[in-house]
């Protein structure tokens, strides 16, 4: 398998899943996959999934999730769970003042969120769709949030295309219009800056 993208992870994948029972249309249907695409995973011929995928697969799986991480090369990364598509970003309040709170989510990154809660480790939800990407950090704009990030991975689709942005050792998901991401030129390895609004996103206990 030398040469593949992917000669590591297919392999575990494909055992875990037999010792599951499963068929691979089972898998991808249990995970909201194109088949083809998870064929191609397995079989080395297509990139590791993004860590929100690869959570997605260890419940499925009923697989640990540091396993699937670090065959898929990605043990470093926060995982960031998702509800209804929503990113769910674990950290800690380090402040809070006037119904937000600052939270810390990653070393060197830190969200200004809604919350009514005061402190401890929570979740803030950020919804793919209020996230703004830009080439450049905005000079004028009303949004707290705003980082920059590598584009790790792109996937298109009809209307909104899904990108998955590595801040650090953290990963989100944005969705944006297909002619932004061709206004942007959007490719995996670029850097882009991040933008959300406090009012976007709101702090959930964990």
């Amino acid at each position: 398998m030398k040469g593949l993208p992917n000669a590591g992870f297919g392999p575990v994948l494909r055992e875990l899943r037999k010792k599951r029972g499963l068929t691979l249309r089972e898998l991808a249907a249990k995970v909201n996959m194109d088949y083809t695409r998870l064929s191609k995973i397995e079989s080395g011929l297509r990139p590791v999934p993004d860590i929100m995928l690869l959570a997605g697969i260890s419940k499925a799986l009923g697989a640990d999730l540091g396993l699937l991480a670090r065959a898929a090369g990605v043990e470093g990364s926060i995982v960031v769970q998702s509800r209804d598509g929503i990113n769910l970003i674990p950290g800690t309040i380090i402040s809070h003042s006037d119904g937000l709170a600052l939270v810390k989510v990653a070393e060197g990154v830190e969200i200004l969120a809604l919350s009514s809660i005061e402190r401890g480790k929570v979740n803030v939800a950020v919804r793919p769709e209020t996230i703004t990407l830009s080439r450049v950090r905005p000079e004028s704009s009303s949004a707290r949030n705003s980082f920059e990030a590598k584009v790790a991975e792109v996937h298109h689709r009809e209307g909104l295309s899904s990108v998955i942005l590595r801040l650090g050792d953290l990963e989100v998901r944005a969705m944006v219009t297909n002619s932004a991401l061709s206004d942007l030129a959007v490719t995996p390895g670029m850097t882009l800056t991040v933008t959300f609004k406090a009012a976007a996103s709101n702090v959930e206990v964990l």
